[in-house]
């Protein structure tokens, strides 16, 4: 394959990742949202069970890795 093939090859794989990603963007904020609102019920629950401040945080930061 000649460089120039190559390099439109490459920039076709970039132009349609980048086209699936802004497609996939609202559905990536909700999942966001989603596991916002997850992160807080958990933690008021364990603050709630007696779970000091950084542990409690500690726990839900575990649960929400991006």
């Amino acid at each position: 394959m000649a460089p120039d093939d190559q390099q439109e090859k490459s920039r076709v794989l970039v132009a349609a990742h980048l086209r699936a990603m802004r497609e996939n963007w609202p559905m990536q904020l909700d999942i966001l949202a989603f596991k916002a609102k997850m992160a807080r019920a958990r933690y008021l629950a364990l603050r709630q069970e007696g779970f000091a401040f950084d542990e409690a945080l500690r726990l839900c930061l575990e649960d929400v890795k991006l």
